[in-house]
């Protein structure tokens, strides 16, 4: 940014400590940009009702005021756009960043301080609020919640292309304009927006928090979160958009005109969530690609999953909802797999005191295919669950098929929650025995014959891995418990239920042989009788021929 046009934009620093604030004030000034200072938020505030400024510098660990509350009344009068904010703290822990980024903080830095990268994420988010004029502009969406490539969301993202579409959300490449750096946006589909209070708001928040808390190489990494107003085609037109449960006269609510051929609009408030963009494939497109993979490729694919899975257990936190479409598969060093975990929309965390989106008593929370039989049946699910659908993806992987099949939804959910499927064998006689005793065993109907932990599992599958691969996971799951059979189990694994054994038919009631006969008495008499009669006939013939 040049001089003259640093001049024009006013920034206000806010920060409780004089040492830091001067010294961030006096810097800037040097940039040429005009600056002013505030001590706490109290003070911050009324600078800013005064004359608002075009960017605003807020300390996160302030007395009384923290910088939080103050982003948090600031964002109710001015938006992203309109304000930029970007917070500065010492913190360096996920949650600070991430509650700033929820209730809407343009971007964050960490002091100490990296002047330059400041310096270059001020000028950005000027920039970008110079090119929204100061306001930002409704999305135009789709009647489904589609975006045109080159459409700009939030002022802040360039839409490329549609990478994912699903009865949740719709998942976008873009670019970020302040960077040039192409992300993930993942955005509430328009006929799930029902209110900021809603369960799918909700479930969005929950997933930009565990995100946000989980630190791991095989875990899409949050960037951003916020709220996208967005105006999609109203239902009073010709082409009715059917948005289930929502009321028509609601829809006809703030419509503004659009044009003739397309009818009205209405707006929307549509959060998303802002991620790393992944350079892979799904897990299913691969395996519909590819098919089945060998053995040491399979467990080489789940080896990563498993730990990245056992690091979320560690945090509290149940994932419930793995299956292909959620794991990427991408390229590491020295061409080895590398996957990544996606979708923690409906996991489920320990220390979360509101469960009933969770749990809803109408509807099945999950995808059946792949849960566990006590989450099929609606019983609480813990990290057991999670390790009987790592072993669905280890089955489907080596197999190729999914273990359940069923046309019929509530048919698979019966036969999910009882625990019947083709053992691998059946469908792969390639794998070894051992391996499928692992599979079997992650996924016994009983939870408590399943192994103690993910990384219980993990361990006994490190004997199939390659052995650069071994090497590199043996450290991790070393130290976790080599978990013996469960009692009256001879084999790693128990086999499946058997049907319960039908009633026994009582037998007719027969004479009992004579007490101090040996058996097969009463058959030796019969054969003497029989004989006996023999003879007769015999004699009665012969006499017979002598009288003719």
């Amino acid at each position: 940014m040049s001089e003259q046009k640093s001049a024009e934009a006013t920034l206000l620093v806010v920060d409780d400590n004089e040492a830091n604030r001067d010294m961030l004030a006096r810097r800037l000034r040097r940039q040429g940009y005009e600056v002013d200072t505030a001590i706490d938020g109290p003070q911050a505030l009324a600078k800013i009702e005064e004359a608002v400024p075009d960017l605003v510098l807020l300390d996160v660990m302030m007395p009384g005021m923290s910088g939080l509350e103050v982003l948090r009344y600031l964002r109710n009068l001015y938006d992203r756009a309109e304000l930029p904010i970007l917070m500065a703290t010492a913190k360096t822990d996920s949650e600070d960043v991430v509650q700033a980024l929820a209730i809407g903080a343009n971007d964050y830095v960490t002091k100490p301080i990296d002047f330059p990268v400041l310096l270059a994420r001020v000028a950005s988010h000027l920039q970008t609020r110079a090119a929204s004029g100061g306001s930002s502009q409704p999305t135009v969406l789709s009647a489904e919640g589609d975006a045109e490539p080159g459409t700009v969301l939030d002022g802040r993202f360039r839409v490329e292309r549609t990478v994912g579409v699903g009865g949740f959300a719709i998942v976008f490449q873009a670019t970020q304009l302040s960077t040039g750096q192409s992300v993930a946006v993942k955005v509430l589909r328009t006929q799930r927006a029902m209110g900021d209070a809603g369960d799918d708001h909700r479930r969005f928040e929950t997933e930009m928090k565990l995100i946000g808390r989980l630190r791991h190489p095989h875990v899409v990494r949050l960037m951003d979160y916020g709220i996208l107003e967005a105006t999609v085609p109203s239902a009073d037109t010709w082409s009715e958009v059917s948005e289930p449960g929502v009321p028509m006269e609601e829809l006809r609510q703030d419509t503004e005109p659009f044009n003739e051929s397309s009818g009205r609009r209405h707006k929307k408030r549509l959060p998303y969530i802002v991620m790393e963009y992944l350079e892979g494939d799904p897990l299913d497109r691969v395996l519909k690609r590819q098919g089945p993979l060998d053995v040491p490729s399979a467990v080489e694919m789940i080896l990563p999953i498993a730990s990245a899975i056992a690091e979320a257990h560690r945090m509290g936190i149940v994932h419930r909802d793995l299956k292909p479409p959620n794991v990427i598969v991408g390229r590491g060093p020295r061409d080895s797999l590398h996957p990544w975990v996606l979708d923690f929309g409906i996991a489920r965390p320990d220390d979360f005191e509101d469960d009933s989106f969770h749990r809803r008593e109408d509807a099945l929370i999950g995808t059946p295919e792949y849960m566990s039989p006590e989450q099929a049946r609606g019983q609480t699910t813990d990290e057991k669950s999670d390790q009987y659908t790592l072993g669905v993806l280890l089955y489907e992987v080596l197999t190729g098929r999914r273990p359940f099949r069923e046309r019929n939804i509530a048919d698979l959910v019966q036969k999910v929650s009882r625990g019947r499927f083709p053992k691998p064998r059946e469908l792969q006689p390639s794998i070894p025995e051992e391996l499928e005793a692992i599979i079997l065993r992650a996924m016994d109907p009983l939870p408590d014959r399943r192994f103690s932990t993910v990384e219980s599992f993990a361990k006994a599958l490190l004997p199939f891995a390659p052995d650069t691969i071994r090497g590199r996971w043996s450290g991790a799951f070393s130290a976790a418990p080599t978990d013996p059979p469960p009692a009256g189990q001879m084999a790693t694994v128990r086999p499946l239920p058997s049907p319960a054994p039908l009633p026994r038919i009582p037998k007719s009631p027969e004479a009992p042989e004579p007490i101090g006969q040996e058996p097969g008495a009463q058959l030796k008499r019969i054969a003497l009788g029989l004989a006996l009669v023999g003879v007769a006939f015999a004699v009665i013939a012969a006499l017979l021929l002598l009288d003719s």
